[in-house]
């Protein structure tokens, strides 16, 4: 079943979540990032905050560094511990739509997760199963 804005999920966070979320980890190692801004986080932090797994939340954050909605950052120097730090950076394009889904999450979160969850739809099937002859 095609989704429309009438599942209560816009076209372009519908587009957004299609391009960069593959799990509903990953959309809430994102929104973390987002509510918190101002501050970097390694992959333990983000597992500890959010009770995950640490090579899970790492693969997570890079994903999302590909995709160029977080930026990477290196250690700060002498840091018994060095491991990448991240920060929640979209492109200008990218921000309103993260704002979007972040509310709408909230308030819609069985939508957003079914949305994660559901293949994406075929355009060209959908269009032929609309001229599809029935017996009735």
């Amino acid at each position: 079943m095609a989704q429309s804005e009438d599942d209560g999920i816009p076209r372009d966070v519908q587009e957004f979540l299609r391009r960069a979320i593959r799990s509903v980890e990953q959309l809430e190692i994102l929104l973390l990032l987002r509510r918190t801004h101002f501050r970097e986080w390694t992959a333990l932090e983000v597992a500890t905050e959010l009770r995950g797994h640490p090579e899970s939340a790492a693969h997570r954050l890079a994903l999302l560094h590909e995709i160029q909605i977080v930026t990477q950052r290196p250690s700060p120097p002498l840091e018994p511990n060095p491991a990448p730090r991240y920060v929640f950076e979209p492109s200008a394009k990218d921000a309103p739509v993260v704002a979007s889904l972040d509310l709408i999450y909230a308030n819609k979160r069985s939508r957003v997760i079914n949305f994660i969850f559901s293949p994406p739809s075929d355009p060209v099937r959908s269009f032929a199963d609309a001229f599809k002859l029935r017996k009735d």
